[in-house]
Parts: C-alpha cells; structure tokens; sequence
C-alpha cells in the first residue's frame, strides 16, 4: 500500500500541524519506516497489546473475584503470589502472541512491497509495542488486586495509557508538559526512531522494569487484601 501512495504520504504529512503529527508519532510519512511507525506502531501496534494484558490483568484477580471463585481458588494449596504470577504469565503470553503477530505482518509487507526495513529493527519495535503493552497491563494487574474491582481496574489502566500518550506526544510543544514527559512510559517507546536506529536496550529496560514493579506491587497488594468470597 505505501509503495502507492508514497508521494501523497510525503504532501500530506508536510501539511499536517506539527501537534497532530506528534499524536500519531511524528515520523516522517515519506519514508517506509514512518510510515509503518504512524500506520502501525503509534498506535495500533500497542492498543492491540493492551486490549489484551489490560482485559487479561483486570479479570485475572477481580474478575474471579467478583463471580465469587476465588475462595474455591485460595482454599487450594496455592500461594497468592503464585496465582498473580501465573495470571501474569497468562497475559504476557498472550501479549507476546499479538506482538510477534504485528512483527510478521511487517516483515510480509515490506518483503513483498520491496520496502526494504530491516527485519531487525521490525522485530526491535514489535518488542516495544509489547513492553509498552506490558506496563498498563501490570498496571490493570495492580488495581484489579488493590481494589478487588474489573471496571476500576481498566478504567484507571486505560485511563492512565491515555494521559501519558497525550503528555509524551504534546510535550514538545508545551513548557508545562516538557518536564513530565520522562515520566510517560511512551517516552521509552518510539522517542529513538527504531524502526530506523534499532533497538533502544536502554528504553527497552525501562519498560521492563516498570512492568517487574507493577507485577511485585500487585503480588503485595493482593497478598495483604481481605479477598471477597462470599455473596
């Protein structure tokens, strides 16, 4: 599809505002690199991550919480942390899934486009798609066990994505907003252009390790929570 509209792409991204251009990524459209970054990967590359490790990290906890199974599945010889951790590794699997699904719909579009995008750098930003994915899961994860309650959780997780998508992307063109913008986990995303420099190790285990503190904060919060079990 780029290969066919690549002049258009080049006009219309030189006439977009400089602001909505920051809100689907900033990249250069001209290219097949930012093109793929503002068609794919801004947006619908983690959105799809997230609709499932937020789904998956809100219901893992609360939701059999809230159809009254948890306490047929605590009466078990089964430690807390263990069904958090398990839960978790459910969602990340399944994350996993979607993100190596995106790799190889972009690796087949630009083989058989002759676009040319190193498969490297491909993968390198499908990893970060799901790290990203990853973080407002773990953050679903730590509600649902805090507060024991499916909407709470998506709603303060994807709420949560939202604001810091709109804090990372409008920074540069905000003085208020400049300085909060490190602290967006969209800031360790596509802030180094991978798909063109490669992988960012450095965003990568930022990404990372706010999941890991996310995950260890749900595994505390749920360890300590009186758990409903009974209508």
């Amino acid at each position: 599809m780029y290969t066919a509209i690549d002049e258009q792409l080049a006009t219309f991204g030189q006439d977009l505002p400089e602001a909505l251009l920051a809100l689907v990524g900033g990249a250069d459209m001209s290219t097949p690199e930012g093109w793929y970054q503002v068609e794919t990967f801004s947006l619908m590359a983690p959105i799809l991550v997230m609709a499932v490790t937020i789904t998956i990290g809100a219901k893992a906890l609360a939701g059999e919480e809230a159809q009254r199974t948890m306490g047929l599945l605590l009466g078990n010889p089964v430690r807390r942390s263990s069904i958090v951790l398990q839960k978790t590794l459910a969602a990340g699997i399944l994350g996993t899934i979607v993100g190596v699904a995106t790799f190889l719909g972009v690796v087949a579009g630009s083989v058989i486009a002759g676009l040319g995008i190193s498969i490297v750098n491909i993968a390198a930003t499908s990893l970060l798609s799901v790290l990203i994915g990853f973080v407002f899961g773990g953050l679903a994860l730590l509600l649902s066990a805090a507060t024991g309650r499916v909407r709470t959780a998506v709603v303060g997780a994807v709420g949560v994505a939202f604001a810091m998508y709109l804090v990372n992307s409008l920074a540069a063109f905000s003085e208020d907003l400049e300085g909060l913008a490190s602290w967006s986990p969209y800031h360790y995303y596509l802030t180094t252009d991978p798909l063109i420099n490669g992988m960012p190790w450095g965003d990568a285990a930022v990404l990372a390790a706010i999941t890991v503190v996310l995950v260890a904060a749900s595994v505390f919060a749920f360890d300590r929570r009186d758990i409903r079990t009974t209508s």
